[in-house]
């Protein structure tokens, strides 16, 4: 028995093949009706769609067999996909490539075989379109022909699977950045409207430098949370709606500073001071817009489950090679369900605050995805109406 070769690309195909997301999948109905169609046309009682990865020969598709999978050694598709057109064996018995191996010399017999390389548009050979007999025998000009357009047929399907996966993801993704929008603008916006509540019920008890500051505030918060929405909206949209993660050097303490001043009347609405220590002017490897949502959401959420009057802890972390943040609050904690809950997508569930605060559920779920994207890493310990510790570690840049 001679064990077929490897295609010359064979890296690529293989990341090709994992790229379609079909290995493994359940039978689908029109995969199903191209062997149906090519058995009939080509009278032959096995006829299958395989597909082949590093060890074995996958059928996506089988009319006459009842088994899903063989061993890519013993596989005459292994050689097909290595051809530029039909491959054939006529009789296996007189072929010494196939004489011997367990599928001529065992169940299912194979005697003829005819293979039709699956191509993909980028010149990937993915598996075959194949028609099996357990006696020697060959095809017409026309089977052979109709084998060929079935194949390509079978092709088409694959990338119509594969169009509609993206699609999918497409939707999803654009659903997950309107909740992302949302989520970080919610806290800037409750300040600003505690703000102007305040200058809508008082200003005429306030002197008018009073009156001007308040405008000032008001004007910065605004400009801040403006600021804010582009930066989301421009990193939402990019690369067509997927997320980008630019690495750079960002200073950690700036970054501290600008959420705070973002936060300012959300902190002053529940009178709740925040507290800051650990090592000065770190800078860490992160991108500006994942960093400065994952504090936010990280300060966000402790102001949210903090009982009014009480502090949030912000400590800066640092060892040889990493930096970070840890956020610390005297709030209502977690339970260790809860926290399972945040390293598990789409797990969460929003919680009202202590002041009956509104959420999305996404907060800290986003948290550890930014951490991942940037290499790092999230922890949190928490025990129940005592307060939670969420804490991030990201490289440190190297200056």
């Amino acid at each position: 028995m001679k064990i077929a070769q490897l295609a010359k690309d064979e890296p690529l195909r293989l990341k090709a093949l994992e790229s379609y997301n079909i290995m493994d999948t359940d039978f689908e109905a029109a995969y199903d009706e191209l062997v149906d169609l090519a058995s009939y046309i080509c009278k032959t009682p096995i006829t299958l769609i395989s597909l082949i990865d590093t060890t074995r020969q996958w059928f996506k598709a089988a009319k006459g067999l009842n088994v899903r999978e063989t061993s890519r050694d013993v596989a005459f598709c292994s050689h097909a996909i290595i051809q530029d057109d039909i491959f054939i064996v006529p009789n296996s018995d007189e072929d010494e490539r196939f004489a011997d191996n367990p599928l001529v010399t065992d169940a299912p017999f194979v005697k003829f075989y005819a293979g039709v390389p699956l191509v993909t548009k980028d010149g990937f050979s993915l598996g075959t379109l194949c028609a099996i007999d357990n006696k020697p025998r060959q095809l017409d000009p026309e089977q052979i022909e109709a084998l060929k357009k079935l194949a390509r047929q079978a092709v088409r399907l694959l990338e119509l699977r594969l169009a509609e996966q993206k699609m999918t993801k497409l939707i999803e993704g654009k659903e997950k950045y309107i909740s992302i929008l949302a989520h970080d603008l919610r806290s800037p916006f409750s300040g600003l409207l505690t703000l102007t509540e305040i200058l809508k019920d008082s200003w005429k008890e306030f002197e008018e430098q009073k009156v001007a500051q308040f405008l000032n505030e008001l004007h910065k918060a605004s400009s801040n949370t403006f600021s804010l929405l582009n930066n989301l909206l421009a990193w939402s949209v990019a690369d067509g709606g997927h997320m980008e993660c630019t690495i750079e050097p960002l200073s950690l303490d700036k970054a501290i500073e600008t959420v705070v001043l973002e936060l300012f009347y959300v902190l002053k609405a529940k009178s709740i001071s925040v507290q800051l220590s650990g090592p000065k002017n770190l800078v860490l490897m992160a991108d500006s817009n994942m960093l400065h949502s994952l504090i936010q959401n990280l300060l966000s959420n402790a102001i949210k489950f903090s009982d009014a009057g009480s502090i949030v802890y912000l400590k800066t972390l640092e060892n040889h090679l990493e930096g970070g943040l840890e956020v610390e609050d005297q709030g209502k904690g977690m339970t260790q369900e809860k926290i399972n809950a945040v390293f598990t997508p789409g797990a969460m569930r929003s919680e009202n605050g202590t002041k009956g605060e509104k959420g999305t559920g996404l907060g800290l779920a986003l948290c550890n995805q930014f951490t991942q994207y940037m290499k790092g890493k999230l922890e949190i310990t928490s025990t129940v109406e005592a307060g939670t510790t969420i804490g991030f570690l990201l490289a440190k840049a190297l200056i």
